[in-house]
């Protein structure tokens, strides 16, 4: 039985590692504490270097507040590195020994971590010269929201499943080459003829990155809708067979592949997918869309940032916008870039990513590099699903300990006394047993 337990728990872990974290059916709060720890850790070792850094600040440079830390990107990477990499170590003792050591006992490593994430504005406020307890009171509501925020993200399973989009997307040097090499040629036919019009520089140095980044919200969003109308006709066009050897075949390569190789309660009718999981199986397919398209956007933008600098003189540019062009420092480098140059190709990049996602599910060529393998990955996890409910079915169905009852011995029935004996009295012998004597 326990060892049907742990069996259980890999295949739920494995389960969250293909970006399906709402197939298990374990989400109590200890094991989504057991969960936390990475995300914890990398937010209070930066909260943590935060801190630290706006004291020097304070002590060296003589500043009052951390704008000066706002303002130096070399800083604030060095910050996000050091908690990227602190969380990093903490995963991968997480991995190591999470099966040494039980979940419980995890959730009481990661309790006291809790309750200092909590507390830590009171902790800051007892090294302070001045204690200001309104913004004690707001940086404890911050900090409880926060924490609120990490705890649903974790329970949801959200990071696992950007975690495998990114995995696919960035995964396979294959997988990252067919991208860049197949769909963004094409991407570049469509929107290079823009970049080379007045009318779009014109727009585009108009606008805000205020704007920019609403435009580039605006599409995404429109992209997400349109995703979320189609995804679910991929998934209903598809059609599984449910026999065990190919519930035995999916399962190899998994925790469960020794089990369903033995068993024979693979065969008898599927399990219907709840709710929960026909949402996980439609987010992780856009969350995936969705990053393969701000890769692409990506690719694009940074395309035109380099073909602009080569091939547009500033004189064309200001000819184009009515007025001198503005460079634009890139992390403190001049690199020749200009403000103009950057807006217009941020809007080229989202557009050319809008149209990227929906050719994603139009296009025969792009569907078949881009879409059926993963449909079809999701459709062996379907096929694992299976065996671990069946699995969890035996594990209910089998006797707990408490059921076990001992069969109580048969003793011989005592003789029937006559009436001529019911009277008469015993008399001990010499061996210590009683004899009836007649009288």
């Amino acid at each position: 039985m326990h060892s049907d337990q742990r069996l259980i728990r890999d295949a739920e872990r494995w389960f969250r590692s293909q970006g399906l974290p709402w197939i298990a059916r374990d989400n109590r709060i200890r094991t989504v504490l057991f969960r936390i720890l990475p995300l914890l850790v990398f937010t209070l070792t930066f909260i943590t270097m935060f801190r630290i850094l706006v004291a020097a600040t304070q002590v060296f440079r003589n500043e009052k507040t951390a704008d000066g830390i706002y303002a130096d990107p070399g800083l604030l990477g060095l910050l996000l590195v050091f908690a990227v990499a602190s969380a990093g170590v903490i995963t991968w003792l997480f991995r190591k020994f999470r099966d040494r050591i039980d979940t419980p006992n995890w959730a009481v490593i990661t309790v006291p971590l809790v309750i200092g994430f909590l507390a830590w504005p009171l902790l800051a406020a007892l090294t302070a010269s001045e204690v200001n307890w309104q913004a004690i009171q707001s940086d404890l509501i911050l900090t409880a929201s926060l924490f609120m925020i990490i705890y649903v993200v974790t329970w949801a399973g959200i990071g696992s499943m950007i975690w495998w989009a990114l995995k696919k997307t960035f995964g396979g040097f294959g997988h990252f080459i067919s991208l860049a090499t197949r769909a963004l040629p094409i991407l570049l036919t469509l929107v290079t003829f823009l970049f080379l019009t007045s009318d779009a520089w014109q727009i585009g140095s108009a606008l805000t990155l205020s704007r920019l980044g609403g435009i580039s919200l605006f599409f995404y969003g429109t992209l997400m809708l349109y995703h979320l109308t189609r995804m679910p006709e991929e998934l209903r066009s598809r059609k599984l067979d449910f026999n065990p050897r190919a519930i035995r075949v999916a399962c190899v390569h998994t925790p469960l592949f020794e089990w369903a190789s033995m068993t024979n309660r693979l065969a008898g009718r599927p399990h219907s997918l709840r709710q929960r999981e026909n949402v996980n199986l439609l987010l992780v397919l856009i969350v995936m869309q969705q990053i393969q398209a701000m890769f692409l956007g990506l690719l694009v933008f940074l395309f035109f940032l380099l073909f602009g600098s080569l091939v547009l003189p500033d004189t064309v540019v200001a000819q184009w916008v009515g007025e001198a062009t503005h460079a634009t420092p890139l992390f403190g480098f001049d690199l020749g870039l200009t403000s103009e140059l950057t807006k217009v190709s941020i809007l080229i990049a989202a557009f050319a990513a809008f149209s990227f996602g929906i050719q994603l599910i139009n296009d025969a060529q792009y569907r078949e590099h881009f879409l059926i393998g993963m449909l079809e990955e999701l459709e062996r996890v379907m096929l694992v699903r299976e065996a671990y409910l069946r699995l969890s079915e035996e594990i209910r169905e089998a006797p707990s300990p408490t059921e076990v009852t001992m069969p109580i011995p048969a003793y011989p029935a005592t003789p029937a006394v006559s009436k001529e004996t019911r009277g008469t009295r015993g008399t001990r012998s010499k061996t210590g047993s009683y004899a009836r004597s007649a009288s």
